[in-house]
């Protein structure tokens, strides 16, 4: 918002919420209403949200809002890896993890963690 002259609006939206995980959220979707594209830093920022407090319904959530071209993306996937397994879907981890041809060691790690 504040790269698009829309500082105002990211306080607006900040101060109606206080749940981090909520904020990206809300954010996320009010980018979509104002036809603003989202990119990596944006939807690895809501991932880490979400892994902070743990909650699957919104690792759901946000897992449903990234486009499948970001989807490929190495940070996103270790990212994705990793929420699922603070919420307590190996599998979802897993099933990420399978899709990566050539895993780097920060996939691994990350995997064998859980």
């Amino acid at each position: 918002y504040v790269e698009n002259n829309l500082a105002q609006k990211t306080i607006e939206l900040f101060n109606e919420l206080k749940n981090p995980a909520d904020v990206n959220k809300t954010l996320l979707n009010q980018m979509k209403l104002d036809d603003i594209q989202s990119s990596i830093p944006i939807y690895l920022s809501a991932i880490k949200a979400v892994s902070q407090i743990g909650d699957y319904s919104k690792a759901q959530s946000i897992f449903k809002q990234i486009p499948d071209s970001l989807l490929v993306e190495n940070q996103i996937r270790s990212a994705l890896i990793d929420l699922w397994g603070k919420v307590g879907s190996v599998v979802e981890a897993k099933l990420i993890f399978d899709k990566i041809r050539q895993p780097n060691i920060i996939e691994y790690t990350t995997m064998g963690l859980f």
